[in-house]
């Protein structure tokens, strides 16, 4: 038998119906993940594909406005709630 930690994120309840899982968050702190590109950079289709999958709530449009004018990032993204898991 073995033991291990292993963010909920990884988990899928189907696949893994044989773990037993113990909430352990009350040990760890909540991150914030970021994404970062090149300022200038010409993002193509599909880094907005992945980015819209990685935050539902980075639409095209609040990407290309961040990268255009990044001192107004946080003033962009203050009315959005970030999900935590």
């Amino acid at each position: 038998m073995g033991a291990g930690i292993v963010a909920s994120v990884a988990v899928d309840p189907r696949e893994d119906q044989d773990l037993v899982m113990l909430d352990a968050s009350h040990l760890f702190p909540i991150h914030t993940t970021w994404v970062g590109f090149r300022r200038g950079t010409r993002l193509r289709e599909h880094a907005y594909d992945f980015l819209a999958a990685f935050g539902p709530h980075l639409t095209r449009r609040l990407i290309d406005r961040a990268s255009a004018d990044p001192e107004r990032i946080a003033e962009l993204f203050r009315r959005i709630a970030l999900p935590v898991r």
